[in-house]
């Protein structure tokens, strides 16, 4: 570290090598982290606050002053762009998310002695978490991987979101193989796990709603228009990829959230369901939430609007794709784990051709040629999608297993505890930044999905059948 006066240090930030990047951290406040030795009460960590004052040089060095004047001498010194209160923040955020889904968990299985045991799904439930919370991370570590252009010795990231499309539908697709190898293979999987991730195989349906029930399907050209679905999800997934190239993982997982209140104005457009005065409140706060959000990165960086843009029309789209599900399989007799196989394929034809075309037409800075050369020939890009299609497939799996014991209230706060997660992670590693103003559209969002869904016990329904929750 370069010192030249007492209380001011040049600092680079971990992933910036431009003064354009470094800009971006402008105000933002940092930690002198230090070790003091030779102390009457011996070795303690000791912290100096400082600010973000101004960008040095072209390779991304920013100028930081400090509140006090920095030791000269310490020992295994170092400078830690973020807040520390801001993890402290997360993590009561996280344990008292955790502890009440506990508690719901405990209350729910004392009504449903027929479902999983609590370790059992406390064992899934973690893992839909991690893998959940996988999913966005890995997602950005690709978007921030430097590549070098060996014809004029430039360098650029791999801004790639159709291939990533693409490796999210294999896990999709492994997740598809998966579900009918243990449905063929009963004594792979526990009863009740059997039952949670294909519904159809039991006996009882007083549980799902009348979509839900099983009916003999058998295949039709009419199932083809469940390609109209898997455009919806083909042309969702890659527009949030493309968003989350402009913005940062925390606003790509509350946009996310966000698809509650889309899905419930669109049901009630296109497929005439009723919603009682509670939920329409929760429906504004969504929006209202949601707009907040948009507002905050507009707010932080003017030119970075196109992000949060992406994810919006991504979420209309997801929203288009759920109802067009359920009308369909209401249509056409279809249970939800059969459509899931029809989308599927429908799924990779779509999107081989979407590949074909790109190919061909594509010669921008999304270039699929170039992408596939540069996802090929960096072993760090292609066994980074591997693992992408691992969280994926495990996600979706475990999520469908767990669904049926912890319900949708349950999904909302482990939908909750996973963008508290990524976006402490995405801060530790310097993808993203904390922000109150998206610190409070989150807990608006958060307070309307949770009244929504039926988290909070004080909020009931009075219409049956029309008032189930739409998503988790």
């Amino acid at each position: 570290m370069r010192t030249q006066n007492p209380n001011v240090s040049l600092i680079q930030v971990e992933g910036v090598q431009t003064t354009k990047d470094a800009q971006f951290y402008l105000g933002k406040r940092v930690a002198y982290v230090y070790r003091a030795q030779r102390e009457i009460n011996g070795s303690k960590i000791r912290v100096i606050w400082g600010r973000i004052a101004r960008t040095h040089g072209t390779n991304g060095v920013v100028k930081a002053r400090f509140r006090k004047n920095l030791p000269p001498k310490v020992f295994g010194a170092s400078v830690r762009v973020g807040l520390l209160y801001i993890y402290l923040f997360f993590s009561f955020s996280f344990l008292f998310f955790f502890f009440s889904f506990l508690q719901f968990l405990q209350k729910k299985n004392k009504k449903n002695s027929n479902k999983m045991s609590t370790v059992y799904t406390v064992f899934l439930t973690i893992g839909l978490l991690i893998s959940g919370v996988c999913i966005p991370l890995i997602l950005t570590f690709q978007d921030n991987q430097t590549i070098r252009n060996e014809q004029d010795d430039s360098f650029y990231k791999f801004s790639q979101p159709l291939l990533q499309t693409a490796m999210i539908f294999l896990g999709e697709i492994i997740c598809i193989a998966v579900i009918h190898l243990v449905t063929k293979t009963p004594s792979l999987l526990d009863r009740s796990m059997l039952e949670a991730v294909q519904p159809h195989t039991t006996n009882s349906y007083n549980d799902y709603n009348d979509w839900v029930r099983p009916h003999t399907a058998t295949w039709s050209w009419s199932a083809a228009w469940f390609i109209l679905p898997s455009a919806c999800d083909l042309i969702a997934t890659t527009l949030l990829n493309l968003g989350l190239i402009y913005t940062t993982p925390s606003v790509y997982q509350m946009m996310k959230s966000s698809i509650v209140g889309f899905s419930a104005i669109l049901s009630c457009l296109f497929l005439s369901r009723k919603f009682i005065r509670k939920e329409w409140v929760s429906i504004f706060a969504i929006l209202l939430g949601t707009t907040t959000i948009f507002w905050s990165v507009i707010y932080k960086d003017k030119a970075n609007y196109l992000g949060p843009i992406f994810l919006l029309v991504a979420q209309l789209f997801v929203a288009a794709q759920f109802i067009l599900e359920e009308y369909l399989m209401d249509r056409f007799s279809l249970d939800p784990v059969r459509a899931m196989g029809i989308e599927g394929v429908f799924g990779i034809i779509l999107l081989g051709g979407a590949l074909v075309i790109t190919a061909l037409f594509g010669q921008n800075e999304f270039d699929i040629s170039r992408g596939f050369q540069d996802l090929f020939n960096s072993y760090i890009l292609w066994q980074s999608a591997l693992v992408l299609a691992f969280m994926v497939a495990v996600f979706n799996f475990f999520g469908l297993a767990v669904s049926s014991s912890i319900g949708v209230p349950g999904r909302s706060m482990i939908d909750s505890l996973r963008t508290i997660l990524t976006w402490v992670i995405a801060i530790h590693y310097g993808w993203d930044t904390f922000s109150w103003l998206e610190l409070i559209g989150f807990s608006v969002l958060v307070f309307g999905v949770f009244i929504f869904n039926g988290v909070f016990t004080c909020v009931k329904t009075s219409i049956i059948g029309e008032s189930t929750p739409l998503l988790s």
